[in-house]
């Protein structure tokens, strides 16, 4: 029998209405074949509701260049003009995607963070995840999920901050991944962010171990305001999260 790969557990698992949803993009070469090595990979097989779809010159070659344009790629050609390059000269690549059952642990996560190394190591340079809107290079995704395991969670998603005209705006992008609601967090003041940011990290890492936020909970928490609340709502054609999101709503004053 092979040896057991080590589970993901969800200590805090309660049913969700919610199902996980997985969305990678894998610019480079297409594997020969899908020969991966259960042990070095972490790999138990793809996930049921996971399809695995190749595009290139000769089929839907248009789709290759669907995630080189845009905000996203403008951004990352400033930040990493080497990555861009390798992967602007690319005409293949990979689209992993697909709706997952909801389960008391995260062996999905787990295969599919092995799967993405292993094509890596198999020739691909880049993967995008439009659900994080973020662009992955093969040492960042070795180092801050593959070898990270579990303990990387908080990296399977983004935490995004813009001005308002009476505040900081605070949400997540990936936490569908998850299977639960992205989070949202209005008008904090300047002095509150960095609290604010630890808030949104423990409702991170809350519902990613399986925890479901109720509508209308309220939030208390030494040394943010009284009287926070999260309300549930949005939908996933909401194109801030791509998602259904809870916002934590902070006392107006």
């Amino acid at each position: 029998m092979p040896e057991p790969l080590e589970e993901w557990l969800r200590p805090h698992f309660d049913p969700s209405v919610g199902r996980p949803f997985l969305f990678y993009v894998a610019y480079g070469k297409t594997p020969d074949d899908f020969a991966i090595s259960r042990s070095r990979y972490k790999f138990g097989g793809v996930p049921d509701g996971l399809e695995i779809s190749a595009y290139g010159p000769t089929s839907s070659p248009e789709t290759v260049d669907d995630f080189r344009t845009g905000y996203l790629w403008d951004r990352l050609r400033d930040e990493d003009e080497k990555l861009a390059g390798e992967i602007g000269v690319q005409d293949q690549c990979l689209i992993i995607r697909g709706t997952l059952d909801d389960a008391p642990n995260l062996n999905y996560l787990r295969d599919v963070t092995g799967l993405v190394e292993w094509m890596f190591d198999s020739g691909i340079v880049a993967v995008f995840d439009p659900q994080a809107f973020r662009w992955w290079s093969k040492t960042n995704w070795h180092q801050q999920l593959f070898e990270a395991g579990q303990s990387g969670l908080h990296s399977h998603v983004s935490i995004l901050q813009s001005d308002e005209s009476n505040g900081t705006w605070l949400h997540t992008r990936g936490m569908r991944k998850f299977g639960r609601p992205d989070l949202s967090v209005r008008h904090v003041p300047a002095p509150s962010v960095k609290d604010a940011a630890s808030l949104i990290n423990r409702f991170i890492e809350f519902q990613a171990l399986g925890g479901v936020i109720e509508d209308g909970k309220a939030i208390r928490v030494s040394g943010l305001p009284e009287g926070m609340t999260c309300r549930l709502g949005g939908d996933v054609d909401d194109p801030d999260f791509n998602n259904t999101h809870a916002e934590i709503v902070w006392p107006r004053g």
